[in-house]
């Protein structure tokens, strides 16, 4: 598992889930039991989109990527 600021870039998210060799070059990141996603594209910080995590594992499931608490 990974540890993320809230007040870090969400590109730096983004950035660590795009080393998977699986990754798409455009993805998007959700928590696990929120309906909201988040594309790749996007900019901000952590928290300006909402995401309240603190720790990221990563789950795959076609071009999406899941993250959890």
């Amino acid at each position: 598992m990974t540890k993320f600021s809230l007040l870090e870039p969400i590109q730096i998210l983004f950035d660590f889930v795009g080393q998977d060799d699986i990754a798409s070059e455009i993805f998007v990141v959700q928590e696990a039991t929120s309906p909201r996603s988040i594309e790749s594209t996007s900019s901000g910080s952590i928290m300006d989109h909402g995401i309240k995590l603190m720790y990221c594992a990563c789950s795959y499931s076609g071009n999406s990527v899941g993250s959890t608490k």
